[in-house]
């Protein structure tokens, strides 16, 4: 039964003043996946705003897949735009809603969503920070909770059929530990929301 309840995440008003964004979750066995923890949810989660200037409720702010889900990002220092985040069992997509339009610019980008300090943050009115990830790969935020069962049974797989040797390496420099698997390239990317410029 309480797989089966919906719930709501989190809420957010504009800096203007003038709307309110909340996620609502579906129910949390309506995931596509459930090896991320409490966030497998994420991927069943949809937006709805409120205009607080007028009189008439609630309405869906985005339309997704049945295995997709919207969550919450920052407000534009105007209100004028909301960082939003697209979230499927394999992708996870940045995208800079207008709220005037109701229409988003996806970005193509996957974010990185880091732990501690910022991955986003807005610039300027019209321009948003976004620190990202390769497309072929998931925030690590998204990922930990279920990667090293994946990478242990990849590794398994791997060392079985041949195509690797079956070993362990850690080097470590400085004092950091590091492993022999490249980690995915992140960068630092400027959106503009008011051009469509990346």
């Amino acid at each position: 039964d309480l797989l089966g309840m919906e719930s709501f995440g989190d809420a957010s008003l504009s800096p203007d003043g003038r709307w309110l964004v909340y996620e609502r979750r579906r129910a949390f066995d309506s995931a596509p996946r459930f090896d991320r923890g409490h966030r497998s949810v994420w991927a069943a989660t949809d937006l709805f705003l409120v205009d607080l200037h007028r009189e008439g409720g609630r309405m869906p702010l985005l339309r997704t897949g049945e295995e997709e889900g919207l969550v919450l990002g920052p407000w534009s220092p105007t209100g004028a735009w909301l960082l939003v985040y697209r979230v499927g069992a394999e992708r996870m997509e940045a995208g800079v809603l207008n709220l005037e339009t109701r229409s988003v610019l996806w970005t193509g980008l996957t974010p990185d969503m880091p732990l501690t300090g910022g991955g986003a943050e807005w610039r300027d009115a019209d321009r948003l920070l976004l620190s990202t990830r390769s497309a072929s790969s998931m925030p690590w935020l998204l990922e930990r909770d279920g990667a090293s069962q994946q990478a242990s049974r990849r590794l398994w797989r791997d060392a079985a059929e041949g195509r690797i040797p079956s070993n362990t390496r850690i080097d470590t420099t400085g004092g950091v530990a590091t492993s022999a698997n490249e980690t995915p390239p992140q960068r630092l990317m400027e959106i503009d929301a008011r051009s469509g410029g990346i």
